[in-house]
């Protein structure tokens, strides 16, 4: 459980070109002392690779977070800029071959395109307005639940009919990509290490009636006592080293 947290850890740490900057300390302050880089990399597998020093770079964050990037497209430049710089642009720009089967993926995505035409197709009593924002947002559920399933580590189908149908009414609703990546991310930090609460990291709680709290809530990350013990530890030393004075 711990290793999964440490996951969310670093895709929040992460800078916008994906790439996290290892550190014990903050590791060990922020998770848990039991926590070690190396069996975090046992567990993370192919999901991070080596850069350089202490950087380590995520594959699928530039995918997931802006899709193919383009040199015309003004906020890519910082990232493209970032990722030529660590020597890693060509690395992003020819795909992913590393654990990820890029053709396969795609030509089982363009069989779930012809699926979603169908199911359109056969649904010509859906209300107008919702029915033109399906088409105008292509591959919107296969977006949403594979961002969940990048995050929490789980393999949900965006095929679903019940996960569909609360996707359906969220977007109806309003809300965008951005808002259920935003839930994501913040039930994986609240719930995702709680033995109680971990099973509700589904697309049938998120997406529910609760989707617009579960937005608009604030950060919640509850430690465990050791880990509120080695928080305080911190704060302390930082106080007492700030207040110190300097030796002239």
């Amino acid at each position: 459980m711990e290793y999964k947290l440490f996951w969310v850890y670093i895709l929040d740490k992460c800078d916008h070109a994906g790439i996290y900057k290892h550190s014990n300390i903050l590791e060990k302050c922020c998770l848990s002392q039991s926590v070690t880089w190396e069996k975090a990399l046992e567990f993370l597998g192919d999901r991070v690779e080596f850069v350089s020093g202490n950087k380590y770079f995520i594959p699928n964050f530039i995918d997931f977070q802006y899709g193919k990037l383009s040199e015309d497209c003004r906020p890519h430049k910082m990232v493209i800029s970032k990722l030529k710089k660590e020597k890693l642009f060509q690395r992003v720009s020819k795909g992913y071959p590393k654990g990820i089967q890029r053709d396969k993926d795609q030509d089982k995505e363009q069989e779930q395109d012809k699926d979603k035409d169908k199911e359109q197709e056969q649904n010509k009593d859906t209300n107008n307005q919702n029915k033109d924002l399906l088409i105008n947002i292509p591959n919107i559920h296969k977006d949403i639940v594979s961002d969940l399933n990048f995050v929490v580590g789980t393999n949900f189908k965006h095929t679903s009919k019940k996960t569909r149908e609360h996707i359906n009414a969220r977007l109806k609703e309003g809300y965008t990509l951005e808002d259920f990546k935003i839930v994501h991310r913040k039930k994986a930090n609240e719930w995702q290490y709680d033995n109680k609460f971990v099973k509700y990291l589904r697309p049938n709680t998120l997406y529910g009636t609760n989707f617009e709290s579960y937005l608009n809530q604030k950060e919640v990350r509850t430690l465990t006592k050791a880990q509120q013990a080695t928080a305080e530890s911190y704060r302390r030393w930082k106080e007492k080293v700030e207040n110190e004075p300097e030796n002239i």
